[in-house]
């Protein structure tokens, strides 16, 4: 799998990237902070998930508000690049 998105924001604001379980107890198979940077960048996470999630629902976020500042994201995706090896 690969969270991928591009962002930017002037004060340099943090974020955390986020898939999980979408059922209690919501186990993150990816949680990752990032700062963003004042020009726009585009952000690649690849990850390893280890269930089936066409059967088991799951979240996928981005979670602000770390500390004040202001941010822009655009072109959001998740893609499924196959099996894990």
């Amino acid at each position: 799998m690969q969270a991928r998105f591009w962002g930017r924001s002037k004060t340099s604001t943090p974020v955390y990237i986020v898939f999980e379980e979408g059922n209690s107890p919501h186990a993150a198979e990816l949680s990752k902070q990032i700062t963003l940077t004042p020009d726009w960048k585009e952000y690649r996470l690849p990850f390893k998930t280890t269930k089936d999630h066409t059967e088991v629902r799951a979240n996928f976020c981005l979670k602000a508000g770390i500390q004040p500042g202001e941010m822009e994201v655009s072109d959001v995706h998740l893609d499924d690049l196959g099996p894990a090896s």
